[in-house]
Order: structure tokens, then sequence, then C-alpha cells
């Protein structure tokens, strides 16, 4: 963005959106963050952050949020964990939280100064082992490649992604869709953190001897291509695969200083291509990342 302006935040209490919110604050933008109704919960008090409570499901919430922003970045996931609410089944509160709540922030993207929703997306729209996909022999498994997951989460994505473009040329609003890889972070739900959860069993065990690899991105170089994405009316209508490259774990053995007693996790063939976003030459920071991370 040629100015720093404020910018509708979803997500943000989580660990990406935490650090994406950190990015924005850094290049001085103002935050309005949705955050669900949570007693025990402690979220960020700087200046320039202000919080919404509601939920993707909440049109008062929504309205509070958009109204006299910039932009709109999504970064909400409600999972299928989620206790739903009275009256509702598990599939409802699902839809009605991430597919709904998405098509009500496009909705509202025209309201935006600048007319713009950047959506974060997934991987996972490939499903499991996308290089096995039909055509995948002869079409390039890049941003246009024409899915049909056979996953539940991926669908959900997809069909919004397909939406999300839509919109940008139904209503003429800046809509982009980032999908994004396995992010490396600090995250506190260490059910989700796979790169701790590989490092501490391979420090107790004194060796590696499962393997595990994909597509990865550091968590502050998502929020820098994110914040990047502000303002910029190339990404209009556009699908982007967020990742710098295969990361196998196996390959960590000897940072760790651990043998490795298991074959490593190759990158498949044919390999996940991101054109889009390679053109617009972003910096990878995850070799620097790494090496702070396994010092500790």
């Amino acid at each position: 963005m040629p100015q720093p302006g404020t910018i509708a935040l979803t997500g943000g209490t989580g660990a990406l959106g935490g650090v994406v919110l950190d990015e924005l604050l850094a290049r001085g933008h103002r935050v309005r963050g949705l955050r669900r109704r949570n007693p025990g919960r402690t979220t960020d008090t700087r200046e320039g952050v202000t919080w919404i409570d509601g939920a993707l499901d909440d049109v008062e919430a929504l309205d509070q949020l958009v109204d006299g922003t910039d932009a709109i970045v999504h970064l909400a996931y409600c999972p299928m964990e989620d206790p739903p609410r009275e009256g509702r089944s598990v599939a409802e509160h699902f839809v009605q939280n991430n597919v709904v709540g998405t098509l009500r922030l496009l909705e509202r993207a025209p309201r935006t100064r600048l007319g713009q929703l950047l959506f974060t997306s997934t991987l996972a729209v490939f499903g499991p082992n996308p290089h096995r996909l039909p055509g995948a022999d002869r079409i390039p498994l890049d941003e246009s490649f024409p899915l049909w997951p056979s996953e539940f989460y991926g669908a959900h994505k997809l069909a919004l992604e397909k939406m999300l473009v839509a919109g940008a040329a139904t209503w003429g609003v800046n809509t982009s869709v980032w999908r994004i890889g396995l992010v490396l972070g600090d995250y506190p739900d260490p059910d989700r953190d796979y790169l701790t959860r590989f490092v501490t069993a391979a420090r107790e065990t004194g060796r590696i001897d499962k393997a595990f690899a994909a597509y990865s991105v550091t968590a502050s170089d998502a929020a820098r291509i994110l914040a990047d994405a502000l303002g910029d009316d190339a990404v209009r209508g556009r699908v982007f695969h967020v990742f710098d490259r295969w990361l196998d774990f196996t390959d960590l053995a000897r940072r760790l200083g651990v043998p490795r007693s298991c074959d490593a996790a190759p990158e498949p063939s044919p390999r996940l291509l991101k054109p889009q976003l390679d053109a617009r030459e972003p910096t990878f920071t995850t070799d620097a990342w790494l090496a702070t991370r396994l010092a500790r």
C-alpha cells in the first residue's frame, strides 16, 4: 500500500495470524481484529490494535470489523472439532462459520476503501498426494491445475477459492487467494507444530526414525508476502501458492546431531509449482529461521 491504512484481520490470535498482525503494525498500519469470545484468552493490547468480539457467523461483529477499513486479510478458520452452537449439527456449525462467514466477508469487501480481500487457503486443496492426481503427468501442478479434492477440508477451501475469484469479476473487488504451505512458526498448540514434535522426538530418542516432509514457508515470510499484496491491483482474481520449497525434516539430522535411521522423504515428482508467486520475487528466510529455531 502506498501509505499505512486500517486493515480488517481475522485469525489474528492464531500462530500465523499473530505474525501477520506484527508485520502490519511494523508497516504502520492500524489493525482491527476479529476475536472469538473467550474469557481466558489474553490478546494483543498494543497501540494500533482494536479487537472486535465475535465470530465469522456474527453479522454485527463483521460490520464493526470491516466498515471504515482499507482492506480485509482473512485467515480465520473454525475447525470441525469446535463445539457447535445449540441447535446446530457439527457440519452446519462448520459451514456457517467457514463458508457462510467467508461469503459475508466477501459481501463486505466493496465497503473497504480499496475493495480488497486477501483469502488464505491451503495446499491441502491438492489432497495428500497431488503428484498422483489424474492429469498430473500432463498438466503442471501450478495454481491453475484443475482440482476436485477428496477430503472435506480441502474441498470447502477450494469452493471458497472459486467464489472469491468469481467475486473479483462479479463485484469488481480485488479478491485473491493465497494457498499457504506448512507454516514454520511457534505454535501455541503443540499438536499443530510439526517441527517441534519432530525435533523433540529426535532429541529424546537420539535419532530420527520417522520421515516427514512438506512444502514449507516460515510464518514471517508468509506474513510479508500477504502484506506486500495489500493495495496491489495486480493480484486481483488470482491464486498464489505460498511456500519456499519442499522441506525434508530428515535433512535436519546433522543440525540436530543425531543419526537418521529411516529413509528420506524426497520431493514427489511431478512437484508443486508456484509461478505466480515466483513472478513477485519474494524473499525467503527458511534456512536462517531453521538455524535459529534449532539452536534453542
